[in-house]
């Protein structure tokens, strides 16, 4: 259960978490044109292989493009409910994936997200997802992992690869403050490609953005 002031500390955090991920961490951007369309809506596909690659990529996404952005995340994220309200106030929506826990979203639960995205594609905000496989390997397959970007494309909206590379000795944790992360971004034209392809390319770029062999 949560109330008026469950909801006002959750809006306090939200507001400050991404600034505070500024001064604690050294986060560049590298691009010349970070999005084309500073605008209009767009689809991010952004590489994740740590949980500190959602707080760099909300700092971008809220701090230094000041863009609403919604970003699917796995639904067992929200069971506590305040912490459900401060994902909800950084832009997340909980998702049931297809290896949670062996559950296969329903027709219509797969219905309701993609009106989502619409929804959020009509309003001009940006869909900033993870393609799944970048954590959970070979599990789950293409046709989930590049829907976003196709459905994008069949409406002409610009689509992204994000890659998220961290400064740091490879003893040190990610979470170390002061660590420097660099945020790379560039376009990517799905049009005329089948899943396999842009599967293929989303991750080979997602891999070089990052500064990685291989995601």
């Amino acid at each position: 259960m949560t109330g008026p002031v469950e909801e006002k500390i959750a809006e306090v955090a939200a507001r400050s978490l991404p600034g505070l991920v500024g001064k604690l961490y050294r986060i560049e951007t590298e691009g010349k044109d970070f999005l084309l369309n500073e605008r209009g809506p767009a689809v991010i596909a952004v590489k994740h292989t740590h949980m500190m690659d959602f707080f760099a990529s909300t700092y971008v996404f809220i701090k230094l493009l000041k863009r609403r952005t919604m970003i699917p995340l796995k639904k067992g994220l929200f069971r506590n409910d305040l912490v459900a309200l401060i994902l909800r106030e950084l832009g997340g929506v909980p998702v049931i994936r297809p290896t949670d826990e062996g559950y296969s979203p329903s027709s219509y639960e797969n219905v309701a997200m993609a009106r989502e995205f619409i929804k959020v594609l009509k309003a001009g905000h940006l869909w900033a997802y993870c393609p799944e496989g970048t954590r959970a390997r070979g599990k789950i397959g293409p046709n989930f992992y590049v829907q976003p970007i196709m459905l994008a494309a069949k409406r002409g909206v610009d689509t992204y690869v994000t890659g998220i590379e961290y400064k740091a000795p490879p003893q040190i944790s990610l979470w170390t403050p002061f660590t420097t992360i660099i945020v790379r971004n560039e376009p990517y034209d799905a049009r005329g490609k089948s899943e396999l392809q842009i599967a293929a390319e989303v991750r080979q770029r997602m891999a070089v953005l990052s500064g990685i062999k291989q995601i």
